[in-house]
Formats: C-alpha cells, sequence, structure tokens
C-alpha cells in the first residue's frame, strides 16, 4: 500500500515537473517570437513593389492592425487603398471597386478576393474607405463585387476567409455566372475538392481554420457536415505536421523537398512554416499551440526568419520576382507568429 502511494506520488511530481519544463519551455519560445516579430514590424515596408508584395506586408501588423493603426501599417494600407494609378490593387467597373484580374477561370493570386482576405485578416472594417481615380468608395463595395465574381467551381480558398469574416451566413445570391450561390454550397464545394497547388495548399487550410472559428455557423444544421469534413481535413493535415516536426531536423526536409523548387533554398522555411503556422494558430487549441512540435516549428521560423530579414535587407534595390516573393512570405510568417502569440498565451 505504501509503495503504492510512493508510486502515485513520484508519478504526481514527474507530471509537475514536465508540466513546468513545457511552461518555460513556451515562455522561451514566445520571449524570442515577440523579439522577432519586432524586428520584422520595424522593417522599412515595401511601397516600392506591387500591390500584392504590399497587401501581403499588411499581415506583418496582425489582426488589430486597423485597430491599433501603427504609422508604419497606415502607410502601407494607404498605399493599397488611396489610388489613382493603375498599379492600384482595384479599379472601378459598374459602380464597385473591382479587381484588376476578374473571371470564371481566375485564381492564385492577385483578384480581389486576395485582397479583401488579407484586409479581413488585418481587423479592415467593410466601412474602411477606398479612394480610387478621386471618388470614394468602402470595402463593403469590393465585398459585394467579389460575392458576384464567386464561381462555385472556382478557386474559393480567399473567398471564403474574406466571407468568414464578413457575412452572416445566411446569405444568397446570383453570381455574374447566373449561379445560385450560398454558403452551403461554398462549404460543400471546397471542403470536397483538390488543394490548390499553389502555396502548398496553405490557403485552402487557412480558408479551413476561419471558416471553422465561426461557431455560429457549425450550429447550423444546414453546415454541420461540410464543417465536420473542414474539421477532419483540418486535424489530418496537423497530423501529419506534427509528424514532420518531431524528426531530429524539422528543417531538412524542407529545405531539400523537390516540390518547393520554385522557392528559393534560402526561403523555404519562411515559406513553409510561416504559411502553416498562419492556420495553425486559428485551429489550435491553446494547450495544443503550447505542445513540443509547435514549439519547434516556432523555434525553426524564428531562426529562419531573422536570417531572412537580413537577406532581405541586403537585397532592398533587387526588383526581381524571386525578392519580391520572399517579402510576401515574410509577411505570412509574422502573421503567423503574432496569431501564434495570442494563441499561446496563458491569460489570453
Amino acid at each position: 500500500m505504501l509503495f503504492s502511494a510512493v508510486i502515485v506520488t513520484e508519478f504526481v511530481c514527474c507530471a509537475a515537473r514536465l508540466a513546468w519544463m513545457a511552461d518555460e519551455n513556451a515562455a522561451g519560445a514566445r520571449m524570442v517570437a515577440m523579439d522577432v516579430l519586432q524586428i520584422v514590424q520595424s522593417c522599412e515596408p515595401p511601397l516600392e513593389r506591387d500591390s500584392l508584395s504590399r497587401a501581403h506586408w499588411l499581415l506583418v501588423f496582425g489582426e488589430r492592425a486597423f485597430a491599433e493603426k501603427a504609422t508604419v501599417f497606415e502607410k502601407t494600407a494607404r498605399s493599397l487603398l488611396v489610388q489613382n494609378s493603375t498599379a492600384s490593387a482595384f479599379s472601378v467597373r459598374n459602380g464597385l471597386p473591382h479587381a484588376l484580374m476578374s473571371g470564371r477561370g481566375v485564381d492564385g493570386q492577385g483578384h480581389q478576393g486576395q485582397f479583401l482576405a488579407y484586409l479581413s485578416l488585418c481587423g479592415a472594417e467593410l466601412a474602411e474607405p477606398v479612394v480610387l481615380g478621386g471618388d470614394i468608395f468602402t470595402l463593403d463595395g469590393v465585398l459585394r463585387d467579389l460575392m458576384l465574381e464567386t464561381a462555385v467551381d472556382g478557386d474559393l480558398s480567399w473567398a471564403l476567409i474574406a466571407f468568414s469574416r464578413y457575412l452572416s451566413g445566411t446569405e444568397r445570391w446570383v453570381n455574374k455566372f447566373d449561379e445560385r450561390v450560398d454558403l452551403d454550397i461554398l462549404l460543400r464545394r471546397h471542403s470536397s475538392k483538390d488543394l490548390e497547388p499553389y502555396c502548398r495548399g496553405h490557403h485552402h487550410f487557412m480558408a479551413f481554420s476561419c471558416v471553422a472559428s465561426r461557431a455560429d455557423w457549425a450550429e447550423r444544421p444546414l453546415h454541420r457536415e461540410s464543417l465536420q469534413r473542414i474539421k477532419k481535413q483540418l486535424n489530418e493535415r496537423v497530423t501529419l505536421l506534427e509528424k514532420q516536426l518531431l524528426k531530429s531536423d524539422p528543417t531538412e526536409d524542407v529545405i531539400n523537398d523537390m516540390t518547393l523548387r520554385t522557392v528559393p533554398t534560402e526561403g523555404r522555411v519562411v515559406y513553409e512554416f510561416g504559411h502553416a503556422l498562419e492556420w495553425l494558430s486559428l485551429h489550435l487549441s491553446r494547450e495544443d499551440a503550447r505542445s513540443e512540435w509547435v514549439l519547434r516549428l516556432v523555434s525553426r521560423l524564428c531562426e529562419a526568419v531573422k536570417t531572412e530579414v537580413a537577406d532581405l535587407h541586403a537585397l532592398k534595390r533587387d526588383r526581381s520576382e524571386t525578392v519580391t516573393w520572399r517579402w510576401g512570405n515574410l509577411g505570412h510568417a509574422s502573421a503567423g507568429l503574432g496569431r501564434w502569440l495570442r494563441k499561446s498565451d496563458v491569460k489570453p
């Protein structure tokens, strides 16, 4: 009996030590992440680059960026939303701010779905003004245009990110392709389609995470089946990432991954882990966000971001597409670190 009591006591003490070590590891990772995020946010924004690069840079400042209105963020946001030149993210068509890219075949990047998704992730309200050629519009006009442009069989990742922020979930409309559209149709379509090829499907999972975070949508019987399928796919992807991150050197697989051959070797860890942390921080519980494999991801990402900032500073006059995309990847990585810091905080 005494022996059993000793065993139980030792077990409790061991569990307490492990919990204390985990808390210490998480606290250390959080301090490093805060320092790295501050370094990125103090960088001069890439205002001389194209609209897509500037839209990515908005992500650096996080979910409360529009509310907090940091000076550097304001410069970047205004460069997108107050424009008279053709370099703007938007033009005007039929009385609405309209992306320069449009049509049923539009996917990938550079259309209004992506711009509005990024603005929504930074906390922009629909009343936010958009000034084009001296005329004043609002983001609500961009949202209405996006609803018209959203094809049921098209790329839905960006649209669903924006819709999860701005729609109630009960809307029904007819798009410009004469298709009847509602949220259930889009969820069923997105949850049953293959991953988009760009950015290794991470934006697909970002859309899943944004949608799954809407508790009110999960309560609706109409959406329940699609959301269950979405959460299942998210959890399967998390399991794969966990296995990868618990290897002795998780960055080696990323650096040598031939499916990333279009990404410069020196930027692959920022690209892959940054995109992953962005949606993981939305999906994971607070406890899971402080688990060993996530801390390894954060640690490797912070190391890579510091190197990437130094490299890009040295290449600031390089206008090549490769360098431009590296700035964009830094935006996703910073967004991921910011979201993770909020999720992993023991005092949310």
